[in-house]
């Protein structure tokens, strides 16, 4: 009889377990792992980080491909997509830089597409990766509160200059699903020279 009731306790557990990790769409990668990405891109400075830097801190694979003639460059993990339709994914923007003591790619903007099964798991998520882009806990209190909402905050990384940061989230409803769409960029803020009013 306790051998029974050993085998129902441990069954019991793996099906909680089970529940609360398939509560995940399959293919949608953990969005804290996707916050732990951010906070490392954040931390080494948006400026610095190559598409190579890129894909050693990302928790997928990421294709890339130079758009040519607008000087930039774009990379995206696809990692749910369903009837042509992104239900987890994200994308990369570069700028190209040809300055000699700036040559190479900048990564100026990511957009994530992330879904979930219910509006407080995306919003949890959306939370969470505002957090690690740097969004202050004022603003953070309010992520979710409407159906599309934006933010600009700016940080300061020395040289005197400032960088702005914006960023876009939307929670939309897809039948049965919802659906977060995170927009964030840096734009580089350079002071006035010297001399010029």
């Amino acid at each position: 009889m306790r051998q029974w009731t050993v085998f129902a306790v441990t069954a019991l557990v793996l099906v909680v377990g089970n529940s609360q990790a398939s509560n995940q769409l399959e293919g949608c990668p953990d969005p804290k792992v996707i916050a732990d990405a951010l906070e490392k891109i954040k931390d080494a400075g948006w400026q610095n980080v190559s598409l190579q830097r890129l894909r050693e801190v990302w928790p997928t694979e990421l294709s890339a491909a130079d758009c040519g003639a607008e000087a930039s460059l774009s990379a995206w993990s696809k990692d749910r997509i369903i009837k042509d339709h992104c239900q987890c994914c994200t994308t990369f923007f570069f700028v190209q830089q040809d300055q000699s003591e700036t040559k190479g790619e900048r990564l100026q903007n990511i957009v994530i597409n992330y879904t979930g099964r219910r509006r407080e798991e995306i919003v949890a998520a959306a939370r969470g990766l505002a957090r690690a882009t740097g969004l202050g806990d004022s603003d953070l209190a309010t992520v979710g509160n409407d159906t599309v909402q934006n933010f600009t905050w700016k940080g300061t990384r020395g040289n005197d200059k400032d960088d702005l940061y914006g960023l876009e989230v939307r929670f939309t409803r897809q039948g049965a699903l919802w659906e977060l769409y995170f927009n964030v960029s840096r734009h580089t803020i350079a002071p006035p020279s010297a001399g010029k009013p």
